[in-house]
């Protein structure tokens, strides 16, 4: 052989070894691509999430700081006195709920409408405190069947000291 053929075979032979090489790399930047692109679909997948819950302990929090009220019957007057629905108050009893960072009562409405009984659990729900509904029953007044008696379970969530 000659020279120029030996130089020829060996070029060719370089190239054929760098391009297995290249696609032996290329194979493996595939599969970490691919990779990525999983973590990248998950992470997106828990963004959202993310999100929705870290406004719900930033809303919980901004509630904690807000709670400056000593009682479960203080809280109901102050949450149910701006929509005038306090005298359908007919009692509130004191109940022992074991946790000393919690305060809870029975409360007693009667004779609301069905928007008036909306109105306070939407109104308890937004309240600018921890206050939780730990049970609710709602049946048909005795006295009137076109008005409904609420009767609840509230806590009051208090900040640790």
């Amino acid at each position: 052989m000659n020279r120029q053929t030996l130089i020829t075979v060996s070029a060719l032979a370089l190239a054929i070894v760098v391009t297995v090489l290249m696609i032996g790399q290329l194979s493996k930047a595939k599969g970490r691509l691919s990779a990525a692109q999983n973590v990248l679909e998950e992470i997106e997948k828990n963004r959202d999430w993310f999100l929705v819950t870290s406004l719900r302990v930033e809303n919980m929090e901004r509630k904690r700081g807000l709670t400056k009220v000593e009682g479960v019957a203080q809280a109901v007057e102050d949450i149910l006195d701006p929509m005038a629905l306090g005298d359908k108050v007919s009692s509130v009893k004191p109940v022992n709920s074991g946790n000393p960072l919690e305060s809870s009562a029975e409360v007693l409405m009667e004779g609301m409408d069905i928007n008036e009984v909306t109105n306070v659990l939407y109104a308890l729900e937004n309240a600018p405190m921890l206050i939780v509904v730990r049970r609710a029953h709602i049946k048909s007044s005795f006295l009137n069947p076109g008005f409904l008696d609420l009767s609840m379970t509230l806590s009051l969530l208090r900040p640790e000291q």
